[in-house]
Order: structure tokens, then sequence, then C-alpha cells
């Protein structure tokens, strides 16, 4: 296998976390764990939606406690319609509570993970499972512009 055979199987994850410990901590793991994640990182909901924008982002794993806007509005700009998204999203946040990941769920999130008890196993398996889902919606259903 060549190498732009390689770049073809590659998984784009984009973490959205304004938490920089946190952020680098769980990207680096997933790194570690698979070398076939191209990992992107976004500081804030506002430069994360830009990354997304601009180019092919496979899933998104996303804290609900941004610095400049809540991680639901990232979500929703990522799947307006949440009965039918078009974008893996995976939350992983510091943030508790079942009504949370509930309505983060209803608006289009694949899984909610608690930072503190989620394994970088946990995650992979999230966003594999995220990301085969996505593959499910018809292609109509998915595009966007980049």
């Amino acid at each position: 296998m060549d190498t732009t055979d390689s770049e073809l199987i590659t998984t784009s994850v984009l973490f959205i976390d304004g938490y920089h410990h946190d952020r680098t901590y769980y990207a680096d793991q997933l790194k570690q764990w698979s070398p076939d994640y191209e990992v992107l990182e976004a500081v804030d909901g506002k430069s994360g939606l830009a990354r997304y924008g601009s180019r092919r982002i496979d899933c998104v794993v996303l804290e609900l406690d941004l610095p400049d806007m809540s991680g639901f509005q990232v979500l929703v700009n990522l799947n307006p319609v949440a009965r039918r998204p078009n974008v893996a999203v995976v939350i992983l946040t510091r943030l508790s509570g079942l009504a949370l990941w509930e309505l983060a769920r209803k608006s289009g999130a694949y899984a909610c993970f608690l930072k503190q008890h989620t394994s970088q196993q946990d995650l992979d398996r999230a966003i594999q499972h995220a990301i085969a889902l996505v593959g499910l919606v018809p292609k109509e259903d998915r595009c966007r512009p980049v």
C-alpha cells in the first residue's frame, strides 16, 4: 500500500473543546490508539465550526461547555435536522446529567460520555459507531458544501 492509499483510509476527527488539557489528552490518546486517525483540534465553537466547514471531517467530538457558545449551538449548526444527522457527533463533556445527554441525543449526537469515566477504547468505539450510522443516512441527506 502506498502513501496515497493510506491517506484514503484515514478517519478525520475534530475535537472541539475549550479545556486545553482535556482536548490534548483525549486527542493524544486517540492518536496513540489508532494511527488511522487524523486528529484536528479547535478551542471554541466558532473556530470548530470554521474548521468543520473548511474540510472533510468524519466525526466531531464535542464538549458541551465551550468558552464562546453552548455546545448545543454547535451541535444544531452541525446537524440542523436532528432526525437526519449529516455528521457523526460524539459528546465528551465535563457536564453530567441525564437530561443534558438526552437533549444532546435528540439534537443529533450519537453518544454522550462523561470525560472522567471515558477510556480511549470507549471513545474509539463511539466514533466508529457514529461514523457507521451516518453512513446509513442517504447521501443526499449528508451532502454539505465544503
